[in-house]
């Protein structure tokens, strides 16, 4: 992840970006003196000489801190005079000498992140759980593994977020955290994506999984391999990306506190579009594919539009990943990104986590016919009026779904 700080510029808006609102206060600003002692060696003379070019009065704080002009002027030099702790530093005071605002979200992300991993670690549990010790088959299929597998990046995640994310500036200013934060925020930001794209693709490929055992059809089965097929390949390549962004990869980290020490990273805001845009076309690919069998279910269109429903379940991710674009347009192109990248690492957590809740959905449904046997019992039979599996397809019996899953999921007949 890198971000567009240059030296440090990121947060020396200087005295001039308390502006408007910010200064309309009760409280007495401090004088422009008392701030200029407080201030790195570096900054001071670059403050003392933007103020000197500008109309304001030395003595004028309220000016001061309203003046682009100044702002403008000591930006540029302390960006070329001072290191990047001195540019947070710089920013810190001036910030507080022009009483701006304490911004911070890093509690709303915290509780959001925690609520909803938790919840999907319990979604998780219980799906294997019926999966194998409850349900008729007793058995894990391979959306189940997969599932499985996404066990270890859940936990990681929700950890890295209570424990990395916020406690090291998510949610705050840049300048409002300590400059030693800023690498290890970067570091685990770093992590963060490379576990996210990874668990995007594993979301696809069990959801692809799980349809392979509704849908019988020979022509369908292919297009589903091939999907799944596609969305591994899309999230090892986006996962490998995010993991190697940077040359060498220490740079992800070192470039805020050893600029000398040399490199380079890939265009970090382009990737995560691209990944974006490849990700709910993906989306939208597989929720048309089980909704182009519906019709040809041997159900009533009442049973029709209870399955389509199920099936548009999916639906509620796309919305998410669509509204999580309007955060990518500053992703990697950020001047305070602990502030700015929260709305990115926001979105992608309710993302991630609504994902993992949606693929246990269906087995949730069948934990509630378990639980309520009068209603299986009248869907089995609605489903028998309308013939089997085995009555209406001709899919030879090793690749045939087991009927029983098919009836839990109201998906009666198949028809090649």
């Amino acid at each position: 992840m890198r971000f567009k700080l240059g030296l440090s510029l990121l947060a020396v808006s200087s005295l001039a970006s308390c502006h408007g609102e910010l200064f309309n206060r009760e409280a007495a600003l401090e004088s422009p003196k008392q701030v200029l002692a407080r201030l790195p060696p570096c900054a001071a003379p670059c403050f003392i000489s933007a103020i000197g070019n500008s109309t304001c009065a030395p003595s004028d704080s309220q000016c001061i801190c309203a003046s682009k002009t100044i702002d403008a002027e000591a930006s540029l030099c302390v960006q070329m005079s001072c290191s990047f702790a001195e540019a947070l530093a710089t920013k810190n005071t001036t910030s507080t000498a022009c009483h701006m605002p304490v911004r911070d979200r890093s509690g709303l992300y915290n509780s959001v992140a925690i609520a909803l991993g938790t919840v999907s670690l319990v979604f998780i549990t219980i799906r294997l759980v019926f999966k194998k010790f409850i349900s008729t088959a007793r058995a894990l299929g391979w959306d189940d593994w997969v599932v499985l597998s996404m066990i270890p990046t859940r936990i990681a995640s929700t950890v890295i977020n209570a424990e990395g994310m916020v406690v090291f500036g998510l949610g705050k200013d840049i300048w409002a955290i300590p400059p030693s934060h800023v690498p290890s925020f970067a570091t685990v930001f770093y992590v963060m994506e490379i576990i996210y794209f990874a668990e995007v693709s594993l979301i696809k490929l069990s959801l692809c999984l799980f349809y392979l055992r509704i849908f019988p059809t020979k022509n369908i089965r292919r297009l589903l391999w091939a999907t799944a097929g596609f969305n591994f390949l899309m999230g090892f390549l986006f996962a490998i990306l995010a993991a190697f962004q940077c040359t060498p990869v220490s740079y992800v980290w070192t470039q805020y506190t050893e600029p000398s020490s040399g490199g380079h990273c890939m265009n970090n805001n382009s990737l995560a579009w691209a990944n974006a845009a490849i990700s709910i076309f993906a989306d939208l690919w597989m929720i048309a594919i089980p909704l182009s069998q519906v019709r040809k279910l041997n159900l009533s269109w009442r049973k029709k539009f209870s399955v389509s429903v199920m099936f548009l379940t999916g639906t509620f991710i796309t919305i998410v990943s669509i509204l999580r674009l309007r955060a990518l347009i500053t992703f990697a192109n950020s001047s305070n990104p602990t502030w700015d990248q929260w709305e990115t690492a926001y979105w992608s957590t309710i993302e991630v986590n609504t994902g993992v809740m949606c693929i246990c959905l269906p087995t949730l449904r069948l934990i509630l016919l378990r639980l309520f046997p009068e209603y299986l019992r009248t869907i089995r039979k609605s489903n028998k009026s309308y013939g089997s599996l085995e009555e209406g397809s001709h899919v030879s019996a090793a690749r045939q779904p087991q009927q029983h899953q098919l009836a839990d999921y109201k998906s009666a007949t198949v028809v090649s």
